[in-house]
């Protein structure tokens, strides 16, 4: 799927995004070190594809505000 960054996040181990497809928001993570051997290292409002291989649900209540 066609995909932007709106959050790029680098935690140490782990790089944290935040993605907007056709307007729904998704928080992805992938370990730093499988980001840079990979090439999925992005930058906010670039655009990127993605795939999701493990989906986690969460109501949207539960969110952050400014995540939303």
């Amino acid at each position: 799927m066609r995909c932007r960054v709106k959050r790029a996040s680098f935690l140490g181990a782990m790089m944290d995004y935040l993605i907007e497809v056709d307007g729904a928001h998704f928080r992805t993570q992938i370990e730093t070190h499988a980001a840079l051997a990979q090439g999925l290292m992005f930058n906010e409002s670039e655009a990127c594809t993605a795939a999701f291989d493990a989906v986690h649900w969460f109501k949207a209540g539960e969110l952050p505000e400014g995540s939303r």
